[in-house]
């Protein structure tokens, strides 16, 4: 792991870029902020870099923030991407988590949530950080809330009916 958080932030609008940059260094001030403009730039980077963490948008203006994450995540399979986005959480966030992201934050929600979650999966980076990212995610720590029930029948821990 290195030594020093070295995050980069992936999205076309600077001002968002400068937000999160700014969200970034009000967590750790000591951490180093790299900015990518486009998917294309992201790789580039990843390939010639070593981050901490990608922060990075969906709705990118050359390459898909989708298509860029499986390639992130083929070249580097350990390095986490967290996704952020204006698109509705609920039916991205179950897609982006099998592609391989780390957490999905709408950005609408950033303030909020984007320090804890980068705590979280920083926290356990180089460790099984997805069991330890979920388990997290379940107590409400990243999404504010107290844990849904995922799919069990109220009352039943098995599911059942």
């Amino acid at each position: 792991m290195l030594s020093v958080r070295r995050i980069l932030v992936v999205d076309d609008e600077p001002r968002l870029r400068t937000g999160v940059r700014q969200l970034v260094l009000d967590e750790w001030p000591d951490a180093d902020v790299g900015e990518a403009a486009s998917a294309s730039e992201a790789l580039e980077q990843v390939r010639r870099h070593e981050w901490s963490l990608v922060l990075m948008d969906i709705q990118m203006p050359d390459i898909s923030g989708l298509d860029a994450l499986v390639s992130i995540k083929a070249a580097r399979p350990t390095l986490p991407v967290l996704i952020m986005s204006m698109l509705p959480e609920a039916p991205y966030k179950a897609h982006v988590l099998g592609l391989g992201a780390s957490a999905f934050i709408p950005k609408e929600a950033l303030a909020e949530r984007l320090g804890p979650t980068m705590g979280a999966i920083l926290a356990v980076q180089g460790t099984e950080w997805a069991v330890a990212l979920r388990d997290v995610t379940r107590r409400g720590i990243d999404t504010g809330k107290q844990p849904r029930n995922h799919g069990r029948t109220p009352g039943r821990s098995d599911g059942t009916s």
